[in-house]
């Protein structure tokens, strides 16, 4: 599929969502003023990317993951400063593990697999982080780091993610991450409930 196909339907999707009051489900505990920002200038930044030529992708990869890191140590305390850094180490395992020929090759990964790895990396980061804050920083951190090996790489994986489908795969991620996340959160309080439930009934 072309490059930026998801990352501008996805856009499209959460501007819409946004705009139709879905914005707690969206952002989290992201503020709305930043999720603003970031959706009415995402496709500047992505149409600068697609515009430049392809030479230019390492320093912007460098830009995006220098950024991501700055917001990292700014926004999130010291603990979850490292439950970021330990999620980010623990979605780069995932990566190295699915993209291994032994794993890749005959395996569901090997069809279209910038949109599967995304999606387990998203089902990764949301099983392991509680708030979008830390979801959103572990894969915009994770994200860049893996394209910017691949670019530095004589023989990346074969489902090594590369930098023209960087935009999707966040996207794809973290659509996959939050909707997992929302899951998660409806079905907690029904699940201890029964848990609560059953409880009552050996006592």
């Amino acid at each position: 599929m072309t490059a930026g196909y998801w990352a501008a339907v996805l856009w499209l999707a959460a501007t819409v969502l946004w705009w139709t009051g879905w914005r707690k489900e969206l952002a989290g505990d992201v503020s709305s003023r930043a999720a603003v920002l970031f959706l009415a200038l995402w496709p500047a930044g992505w149409l600068a990317g697609a515009v430049l030529p392809p030479g230019s992708r390492t320093a912007m990869v460098c830009a995006t993951l220098l950024a991501m890191s700055v917001l990292a140590y700014r926004s999130l305390g010291p603990g979850g400063r490292l439950g970021v850094w330990s999620a980010t180490a623990l979605g780069a395992a995932v990566l190295l593990i699915v993209t291994h020929p032994a794993v890749w090759l005959g395996g569901p990964l090997a069809i279209d697999p910038e949109r599967n790895v995304s999606l387990l990396l998203g089902i990764v980061a949301a099983l392991t982080l509680r708030t979008a804050r830390e979801q959103l920083v572990v894969l915009s951190l994770l994200l860049p780091v893996a394209v910017l090996a691949g670019l530095r790489s004589w023989s990346p994986p074969p489902g090594w993610p590369a930098a023209e489908y960087l935009a999707d795969m966040w996207w794809l991620a973290c659509a996959a991450c939050r909707a997992v996340s929302l899951a998660l959160r409806e079905m907690g309080p029904a699940l201890l409930a029964r848990r609560g439930k059953r409880a009552g009934n050996r006592a």
